[in-house]
C-alpha cells in the first residue's frame, strides 16, 4: 500500500512541473497580448513620410524668463525615400473634458543625437533615420491639464 502510495504521488509531482511549464508560458503569453500598446502612443493621424515614435508635452519653470512654459517634444522617424527637413503640425492642449483650451500651429525640426552632443545637431533625417524634436509653445495655459495634447499633421517638409 505505501509504495502504491509513492508511486502516485512522484507521478502527481511530475504532471504538476509539467503542468507549470505549460501554464507559465500561457499566462506570459496572455500577459504580452493584454499589455501590448500599439507603435504610436499618440491621438493624431500619420500620412506621408513620417512617422511620430513619440509626441508629449509638458510644463515647466522657466527661470531665465520668470516664467512657467509648455514644451512640446518627442521622437520622429522618415519613412520617405527624400530627406525630411522639418514637419508642421497644428497641437491641441487640452483639459480635464477633453475640450481645446490652446492650439498652435508648429514647424518641428528634427535633431540628431551625435557622440559628444547630446542635445543633437540640428540636421534633415535621412531614410529610416530617427530623430528628436523639442519645441517651447507660445502660451501655456492654466486650464490645461498636463500631457493631455492631440496633434494633426498638416505638411511633411521634405528635401528636393
Amino acid at each position: 500500500m505505501r509504495a502504491r502510495f509513492f508511486k502516485f504521488k512522484v507521478q502527481m509531482q511530475k504532471f504538476k512541473f509539467q503542468n507549470f511549464g505549460i501554464c507559465h508560458l500561457s499566462f506570459v503569453i496572455l500577459f504580452v497580448v493584454l499589455t501590448a500598446r500599439p507603435v504610436y502612443p499618440v491621438q493624431g493621424k500619420e500620412p506621408g513620410p513620417v512617422r511620430f515614435l513619440g509626441f508629449h508635452a509638458h510644463k515647466y519653470q522657466d527661470f531665465e524668463k520668470n516664467m512657467v512654459s509648455c514644451e512640446v517634444f518627442g521622437e520622429m522617424e522618415n519613412l520617405g525615400t527624400k530627406e525630411l527637413k522639418g514637419v508642421r503640425v497644428e497641437v491641441d492642449l487640452l483639459d480635464e473634458k477633453g475640450k481645446v483650451v490652446y492650439s498652435e500651429e508648429m514647424e518641428l525640426r528634427p535633431r540628431v543625437i551625435v557622440f559628444g552632443n547630446p542635445k543633437g545637431l540640428e540636421q534633415p533625417l535621412k531614410h529610416s533615420e530617427i530623430g528628436i524634436f523639442g519645441i517651447n509653445t507660445k502660451e501655456c495655459p492654466e486650464k490645461w491639464l498636463e500631457g493631455r495634447i492631440r496633434f494633426r499633421i498638416i505638411e511633411a517638409i521634405t528635401g528636393e
